[in-house]
């Protein structure tokens, strides 16, 4: 689906982001098409990788153009996170004891190649080595859904479905 203007999202992005900087490309099979980039962890109301929110704006758009504006999204109101731990969905953990990850840089992958659409959510699968050693580590259980256990948000429907 991204294939073909996934070399624009490098020009776009290499100096504007400074919490998703793409420092690669790996085309696996003429099926997937992982970008590599990099966010900061939160530790707030749960653990996340946080992105800049020109990430989902730019995939939106392209998202956009794949389905011809036949519907409106609009950004994740929570803006562009990978969701490592939730409070929500897995067991309560003291979230002070990982105050200390605050900040720091990870890498991951994502596939721009297989982009998801549930009834109200798009999202792109996400791979992690990080966030799957943290999340065995503390025994966070590791569901995987379109081939990922991870995924980033791009937009959804959820307040304007009427359109």
């Amino acid at each position: 689906m991204f294939a073909g203007p996934s070399s624009l999202v490098f020009l776009a992005f290499q100096n504007r982001l400074e919490y998703c900087l793409i420092t690669e490309l790996r085309v696996e099979n003429a099926l997937k098409l992982m970008i590599k980039a990099t966010g900061k962890i939160q530790v707030k109301n749960g653990i996340r990788i946080v992105l800049d929110i020109d990430f989902c704006r730019y995939y939106l758009w392209l998202w956009h153009q794949h389905i011809y504006k036949t519907k409106k999204y609009q950004l994740p109101a929570h803006g562009a996170h990978i969701t490592v731990y939730s409070p929500k969905i897995h067991d309560k953990m003291i979230l002070a004891e990982f105050n200390d990850l605050n900040g720091q840089e990870v890498d991951f992958w994502y596939d721009v190649s297989k982009a998801h659409v549930s009834r109200v959510n798009v999202w792109l699968p996400v791979f992690c080595d990080w966030a799957d050693k943290f999340r065995k580590k503390n025994r966070i259980p590791i569901t995987y859904f379109a081939g990922s256990s991870l995924h980033i948000t791009i937009g959804n429907i959820k307040y304007n479905s009427k359109d």
